[in-house]
């Protein structure tokens, strides 16, 4: 029970330090080693138990879904907090990488939309249109050369497990070719 309770404890107080904070808090490495192996074990038990309905079975079903709980509110939290920062133009604080990600493309999408806000209160002009082009969040799953875009906009070269956002069109050719794969929802 020590090393679980050690988990759900180190879990539980960044859970509370991110929801006194105003900025995004650290999350130690520690923390999320310490959770990934604990759900590893969780999962692995799960597996090998042979009655699903033996009360060990659902305490330790029970206890991944408090996990799982947690770092969604966690999570959910720390959106929010991203969100905030993106619009208010501020440094949201200890970014986990894909939160960064995010991060910066809702700066991009907030800053597109208040020059066309400008845009239509200086002019008086409601019909302008605030089309972005599509694209897809991808992991790529082996190392690629440099690509060139429709526009004729070099992309890459790009190593294996590495994030890219890029054009609808050449994200879906390699997500079909097996080269990546997309993140986020469809």
């Amino acid at each position: 029970m020590g090393d679980a309770w050690n988990s759900y404890e180190a879990l539980l107080k960044v859970l509370e330090d991110q929801r006194r904070s105003t900025k995004l808090v650290r999350i130690p490495q520690a923390v999320a080693s310490q959770l990934r192996n604990r759900a590893s074990l969780l999962r692995h038990s799960l597996r090998t138990i042979s009655d699903k309905r033996s009360v060990g079975y659902k305490l330790k079903e029970s206890e991944l879904r408090a996990y799982q709980e947690m770092v969604s509110n966690l999570l959910k939290a720390r959106m929010r907090m991203l969100i905030w920062a993106a619009q208010s133009g501020t440094d949201p604080g200890d970014a986990l990488p894909f939160e960064q990600s995010l991060y910066l493309e809702l700066r991009t999408i907030i800053e597109q939309y208040l020059e066309l806000l400008d845009f239509c209160s200086r002019s008086l002009d409601l019909s302008k249109d605030f089309t972005r082009k599509a694209t897809v969040t991808v992991s790529v799953l082996e190392d690629l050369p440099a690509l060139m875009d429709v526009s004729g906009r070099k992309r890459g070269p790009f190593k294996r497990g590495s994030v890219a956002t890029l054009p609808y069109d050449m994200a879906r050719n390699l997500i079909a070719s097996g080269k990546a794969k997309r993140l986020g929802p469809v």
